[in-house]
């Protein structure tokens, strides 16, 4: 039976598991313009502001950090609204 229609099916694997898939990053990562103008902002001190103002006290939506990401990108994408 292994040997019908002429085919050799002993040595076949029907369905590959995890095991057999070589890890491999198929779609390089680039990071874009945007994340390299946030690398520019001095974080540090930017939370050490953040901390002592309190601004993140009584947040319950944005962070002061991710509000200002967001405005940032506003800026540079020209958003208009």
């Amino acid at each position: 039976m292994d040997r019908s229609h002429s085919v050799d099916s002993t040595g076949f694997q029907a369905f590959r598991d995890e095991w057999d898939i070589e890890r491999t990053n198929t779609v390089p990562h680039h990071n874009s313009v945007f994340h390299d103008l946030l690398k520019l902002v001095p974080w540090s001190c930017f939370e050490a502001l953040v901390a002592r103002h309190e601004a993140d006290k009584h947040v319950r939506g944005l962070t002061t950090k991710s509000q200002f990401i967001a405005l940032l990108y506003g800026q540079f994408s020209d958003a208009a609204s």
